[in-house]
C-alpha cells in the first residue's frame, strides 16, 4: 500500500496562511468579492458519448466540435453552475447535437482556489469598495513582475525615466499615446503598449475596475473604455499575460458572470472557469493523487529522513520554508562560505546570464510547475539538486573546460553541501542526480526520437540509474512504482533547466537602475510542446 500524498500546501500550511496575500484573499472572500471554490457546488451540463470517461482537459478541447465556449468568449474556458441548470443545458445539447445528456461535479485540488463575483461589485458600500480597491492592490504584483519583458526589450526601460514615462495625468497609457511615447524614447510600439497596458492593468485593478477588466479579458478583448471628467471617451490598453498572472497568483479560478445562454434561451448565472488546469471532475483528481501516491509515497517517505538537523540558513531554509522564494534559496546559498563569487559570476551562456540568475528562473520555473504537485517531502531535496545542478559552469568556462562542465558541477556541488553539513548519502544522490541523471535525460529528451533504438537504450539505462539510486542512497528495494517516482525527479530537474533556455522561463535581474523581470531568449523552444491553455507557458518536454 502506497503512502499517503501530502503536498506542501497541508504540511505548511502556517506558512502560507500567515502571509498578507492570504489575508488578503480571506477577506475578499468574506466581502464577498471572491468566492471559495470549496464553498460552492459547480456542475458542467454536455451532450457525452455516455462513458462516465469524461475530463477536463486544459486546451478545453472538450465539447466534442472543437468550439468549446468560443460563442461566450475567446480564451479556454469551462462553463459551470448550479446542478439544474447544467442538467437544463446537457438535456438541451443532447436534443440538439445527439448522445447522452451528462452532469459532471466540478471542483479544485487547489484548497485556495477563489472565484469572482463580478455581481457583488454593485452591492457593495462606498467603505467597501475603497478596502476592496486597497486589498486588491495589496496583492497585485508591479506591472513588469507580472508582465516581463521580452528578452530583446529587456534594456528598453533604462532609455525611459521609469514608469513614469507611460502614464498620463490620469495615472495610465491611453492607446493614442502608444506612437508619441514610442517616438520619444526610441522604443518600438510594441514594448510601449506591453508595458504601458500592464501599468494600467495594475493601476485599473486597485481603482474599482476589476469587473471590467474581467468582461474584457473573457471576450478577449484588448481594451476598455473610460471617460475623463470631461466625458471624452479613452480606449484603455489592458495586458492580458500581467491579469493572467495577477489570477493565477491569487488563486483564482474563473469568474462569475451573468450570461444570455442561447441553448437555454434565458439569462442564467455562469461560472466561468478559465484555469483549467486548476480543476476537473471529482474522479479525475481522486485518480492523480492515486497515481502521485504510488509514484512517491515510498520516494517521499524516506527523503522526509534526510536533511534533519542542520542548521546553516540555505538548509534551514529549504527544509522548513517549503515557500520560500527562489531569490530567497539564492541570497542563503550566497552565504556559504566562497559561493557569494560563484552565484555572481558568469554561468558561460551567449545570453549573459549570471549563475545566481539562471539558478534563480529554474527554481521559479518548478516552483510555478511542479512545486505543488510533488509530495512537500520531496521538494527539500528538488530544490537542493536544482540549487547546485549548474554551480560549478562558470568556472568550467572561465577555465575554457565547459567540455567537462559536469566535473566541475559534481565537485563544486560537493564542496557547497559539505561545507552546509548534508549527509554523506544526501550528497551522493543529489550529484548523481546532477550529473549522470541528468545527462541520460536530457539524451533520452533530445535524442531518443530520433533514433527508436537508442530511446529504447537510454529508457532502460535510466531505470537502472533510479534502481541503483533508491538503493544506494534511500536504502528503498526498488519496484517499478518507485523508479518512476524517481525517473519522474530527473525529468523535472531536466524540464526546469531546459526550460531556463525559452520564452517560458523568466529572469530576474539587476539592469540600469533597478530590478526588472525579462522573459529569456528561446532558444530550446523546439524542444518543448506548445501550450495554449491559461498561462500559455505550461513547460512539458517533448
Amino acid at each position: 500500500m502506497s503512502e499517503s500524498f501530502h503536498g506542501r500546501r497541508e504540511v505548511a500550511a502556517n506558512q502560507f496562511e500567515e502571509t498578507a496575500e492570504f489575508k488578503a484573499r480571506e477577506r475578499l472572500a468574506e466581502i464577498g468579492v471572491f468566492k471559495k471554490v470549496s464553498d460552492l457546488d459547480l456542475y458542467h451540463g454536455r451532450a457525452g458519448d455516455g462513458s462516465g470517461n469524461w475530463e477536463v482537459q486544459p486546451d478545453f478541447n472538450n465539447s466534442g466540435d472543437n468550439t468549446g465556449n468560443l460563442n461566450i468568449n475567446q480564451k479556454p474556458a469551462l462553463s459551470t453552475g448550479s446542478y439544474e441548470t447544467a442538467s437544463e443545458f446537457s438535456e438541451a445539447r443532447a436534443r440538439r447535437k445527439g448522445g447522452v445528456a451528462e452532469v459532471h461535479k466540478i471542483e479544485s485540488a487547489d484548497p485556495d482556489a477563489m472565484i469572482i463575483d463580478l455581481s457583488s461589485f454593485s452591492r457593495l458600500t462606498a467603505d467597501q469598495r475603497a478596502e476592496v480597491d486597497q486589498l486588491m492592490q495589496s496583492i497585485s504584483p508591479t506591472p513588469i513582475t507580472g508582465a516581463p519583458l521580452s528578452f530583446e526589450d529587456r534594456d528598453s526601460i533604462n532609455k525611459t525615466r521609469g514608469p513614469g514615462a507611460f502614464m498620463n495625468q490620469y495615472g495610465l497609457m491611453f492607446k493614442n499615446e502608444v506612437g508619441s511615447i514610442a517616438q520619444q524614447y526610441g522604443i518600438r510600439s510594441r514594448t510601449v503598449e506591453h508595458v504601458g497596458s500592464a501599468i494600467n492593468t495594475h493601476s485599473l485593478i486597485g481603482r474599482g475596475y476589476l469587473k471590467e477588466i474581467c468582461y474584457a479579458f473573457s471576450d478577449d478583448e484588448p481594451s476598455i473604455y473610460l471617460r475623463d471628467n470631461k466625458k471624452n471617451e479613452h480606449e484603455v490598453p489592458i495586458n492580458h499575460e500581467y491579469f493572467t498572472n495577477w489570477l493565477r497568483a491569487n488563486h483564482v479560478v474563473g469568474c462569475k458572470m451573468g450570461v444570455h445562454s442561447a441553448t437555454l434561451g434565458k439569462k442564467i448565472d455562469n461560472y466561468l472557469l478559465f484555469d483549467l488546469e486548476k480543476i476537473n471532475t471529482p474522479e479525475k483528481n481522486e485518480q492523480l493523487n492515486k497515481e502521485r501516491n504510488r509514484r512517491f509515497g515510498r520516494v517521499a517517505r524516506a527523503m522526509s529522513e534526510k536533511l534533519r538537523d542542520r542548521r546553516t540558513e540555505v538548509v534551514k531554509m529549504l527544509t522548513e520554508n517549503l515557500y520560500a522564494k527562489p531569490e530567497e534559496i539564492v541570497e542563503a546559498a550566497k552565504k556559504t562560505p566562497g559561493f557569494e563569487k560563484i552565484f555572481d559570476e558568469d554561468a558561460g551562456n551567449w545570453e549573459g546570464y549570471k549563475l545566481g540568475e539562471h539558478t534563480e528562473t529554474v527554481l521559479r520555473l518548478f516552483d510555478d510547475n511542479y512545486a505543488d504537485a510533488m509530495p512537500a517531502d520531496t521538494l527539500p531535496i528538488m530544490r537542493l539538486a536544482l540549487l547546485t545542478h549548474d554551480i560549478g559552469k562558470g568556472e568550467a568556462a572561465k577555465k575554457h573546460d565547459k567540455g567537462r562542465q559536469d566535473l566541475y558541477n559534481v565537485v563544486y556541488a560537493e564542496n557547497f553541501m559539505r561545507l552546509n553539513g548534508v549527509d554523506e548519502d544526501t550528497r551522493g544522490l543529489v550529484t548523481a542526480m546532477i550529473s549522470r541523471g541528468k545527462n541520460l535525460m536530457s539524451d533520452y529528451k533530445l535524442k531518443g526520437d530520433k533514433d527508436p533504438q537508442l530511446k529504447d537504450k537510454l529508457r532502460k539505462e535510466i531505470n537502472r540509474f533510479c534502481a541503483d539510486c533508491l538503493e544506494q542512497y534511500l536504502g528503498i528495494e526498488p519496484d517499478g512504482a518507485t523508479v518512476t517516482g524517481m525517473r519522474t525527479m530527473l525529468e523535472v530537474l531536466q524540464t526546469c533547466d531546459s526550460a531556463a533556455y525559452t520564452t517560458m522561463g523568466v529572469t530576474r535581474s539587476k539592469r540600469g537602475n533597478g530590478i526588472i523581470s525579462y522573459r529569456n531568449a528561446g532558444s530550446f523552444n523546439g524542444s518543448f510542446h506548445p501550450f495554449h491553455g491559461f498561462t500559455g507557458r505550461r513547460v512539458r518536454m517533448k
